[in-house]
């Protein structure tokens, strides 16, 4: 399951804003493609955070809808007036937040959390998540007992994070795999792409045993993001079967891309506006042969087009197809031809145009 975040971690991005019609589209397109959770935001930072969750019920949108609160009486009463379905507790868990952060020490944070946990059911949500903080750099033991914890209060889930992204998916099983021998809560994971793993981390996550991982629509987040939903669906969808659909979630990317005012590289996976665009001449004449030589997916499935160019690294082979495809017999000295298009795509600095190969076809 993927529990997206883009409206909680994703709108913590330095210099990214959306307004109150972009977020519900956002969270009525994630409902489409078949996310089962999104968290839409934090308790006691959002005016609208209210009306946001009440206008998703009265839509029936099919998923749950969490908010992020910490673990203080203040926000568990603003919580209580947004009413989630599920309500994502956080606290820190390394002994550097501990000690610095909290200024308590491992038998504080037991209490806290003994505590929270029971007035948050006490007021009546009806499912309650523990995120672990910095689970990563926490001693294992530590989180086992808070897990347990966790579980003899009532709460439903234990959500530990990679908050630095200092895991390798090897680490993540690991963590998840322990703490599965552990506890019988459902397990969530949270984890940072600091060194470029979100996406692969929580695909760890997920098959070591978790029952969800976070993320969010183009992985951004605090610092370098988390795992990237569309990313992470369409793996799960394309390899896994998973009831995902990426072609909404690519268009959810675009839209989102362009009401933050975020770039957009076109090699970005699953959402780039040039992935299907090839060049080289052994690519282009695998594709042209059949497309599936060189290519994961049909670009169709995630709303893009193939590209085929004609430049400076084309042969022989990719320029007969090429010119076949535009229904042009090839001339008798191809390689003249060859030459003239590796010169003048070089000259040009980009790949041609099929009116300049019709050009320089005429002068062969």
């Amino acid at each position: 399951m993927i529990l997206d975040t883009t409206l909680r971690e994703g709108l913590q991005r330095y210099g990214v804003q959306l307004d109150f019609q972009a977020r519900w589209r956002i969270l009525e397109g994630l409902a489409q493609a078949g996310i089962v959770e999104a968290e839409v935001g934090v308790s006691g930072r959002d005016d609208e955070l209210e009306i946001l969750v009440e206008r998703a019920r009265h839509a029936g949108l099919p998923l749950r809808i969490s908010i992020w609160c910490p673990l203080r009486e203040e926000s568990l009463r603003q919580a209580r007036r947004i009413s989630p379905d599920c309500l994502n507790l956080s606290i820190p868990v390394s002994e550097a937040h501990i000690q610095k952060r909290l200024k308590t020490d491992a038998a504080g944070v037991e209490r806290l959390v003994r505590d929270t946990i029971g007035q948050a059911l006490s007021m009546g949500f009806p499912f309650v998540s523990l995120g672990l903080e910095d689970a990563s750099r926490a001693h294992p033991d530590f989180l086992a007992r808070l897990a347990k914890i966790a579980m003899d209060c009532g709460a439903r889930r234990i959500r530990p994070a990679d908050t630095v992204g200092i895991l390798d998916p090897l680490g993540v099983a690991r963590m998840v795999r322990r703490l599965r021998k552990q506890t019988r809560l459902e397990i969530g994971f949270h984890g940072h792409n600091d060194f470029g793993m979100g996406t692969a981390n929580a695909l760890a996550a997920l098959d070591a045993g978790a029952d969800s991982a976070d993320a969010t629509l183009l992985g951004i987040g605090e610092r370098a993001g988390i795992a990237a939903t569309e990313e992470l669906a369409a793996f799960l969808n394309l390899r896994r079967r998973a009831p995902l659909d990426p072609r909404i979630l690519s268009d959810l990317c675009r839209f989102f891309a362009r009401g933050a005012d975020l770039p957009v590289l076109p090699w970005k996976p699953i959402v780039g506006s040039a992935l299907f665009h090839a060049e080289s001449g052994m690519h282009v004449q695998g594709i042209l042969i059949d497309p599936a030589l060189y290519e994961p997916f049909p670009p169709e499935t995630v709303g893009t087009r193939r590209h085929l160019g004609i430049g400076r690294q084309t042969g022989a082979s990719a320029l007969r197809r090429k010119l076949a495809s535009m229904g042009i017999d090839p001339p008798a000295d191809l390689e003249s031809m060859v030459r003239r298009v590796r010169d003048s795509a070089g000259l040009l600095g980009r790949p041609l145009e099929d009116a300049e190969i019709l050009e320089l076809l005429a002068e062969v």
